[in-house]
Order: C-alpha cells, then structure tokens, then sequence
C-alpha cells in the first residue's frame, strides 16, 4: 500500500502538468479558431458594407446623368428658343433658375460619388489589413 501511495505521490505532480498542459493547447486552438471567425466575420461585414456603398454609388451616379440631361434639355430648349415675344426675360430667368438648381443637384451627387468612392477605398484597405493578420 506504501508503494501506492509513494507512486500517486510521485506522479500527482506529472498529471498535473499534464492536464495543464493539455488544458493549454485546448485552450489556445479555441482562441485561434475564434481568432478565424471574427476575422471571417469582419471580412463579410465589409463585403456587404461594399457591395452597399456600390450600390449608392452606382444611384448617385444614375441621379447625376440624370440631371446632367436635364440641363442639356434646359440648354437646348434655350436654343432652340432664340424667339423674342413679350416674355422672353421671364423664360430666361426660369430657366436660369432651373439651370441653378440643377447645378446645385449635381454639385451634391459629384460630392456624394467622391464620398463614396472614399468610403470604398478606405474598406478595400481594411480588408487588405486582416488578410494580412
């Protein structure tokens, strides 16, 4: 019973290390895997973030061709329209605004393109980033 009692006291302190070893390794090939899937999981967060902002993108710039035509019509119209009657200056200047307008209209999607086309850039470099890790 003595050399029982002699080996569980000998070995006790080799099992020990043991287990923690073991415990360890588990441990650590949990963490990876969990490392994997947050870096997955980001990766898809910043595909669908881009596949949105391309969409954004692509509407902006539909809106501003859009209002690239309307001026071109409003232009056009004007030429086409060289007429002098009674209320030509009140045409003018309806026109004139009209132009403005759109103007602004296409000052505010240029700036929206420039926005997005940002925003895409600084995903692409993020994810570039985590497939470097």
């Amino acid at each position: 019973m003595e050399d029982v009692v002699q080996w569980a006291t000998i070995l006790s302190p080799i099992i020990a290390v043991l287990i923690a070893w073991w415990m360890s390794k588990s441990s650590a090939k949990a963490t990876a895997k969990q490392i994997d899937s947050i870096k997955e999981s980001s990766r898809l967060q910043i595909e669908i973030s881009a596949i949105q902002l391309q969409k954004e993108l692509n509407e902006s710039r539909h809106r501003w061709m859009e209002t690239s035509k309307k001026s071109m019509d409003l232009i056009d119209d004007r030429l086409s329209n060289l007429g002098f009657s009674n209320d030509v200056v009140s045409k003018l200047q309806d026109r004139r605004e009209k132009q403005n307008s759109l103007s602004y209209e296409q000052e505010f999607y240029e700036k929206q393109m420039r926005n997005l086309e940002g925003y895409l850039k600084r995903l692409e470099a993020i994810k570039q980033n985590l497939d470097k890790m």
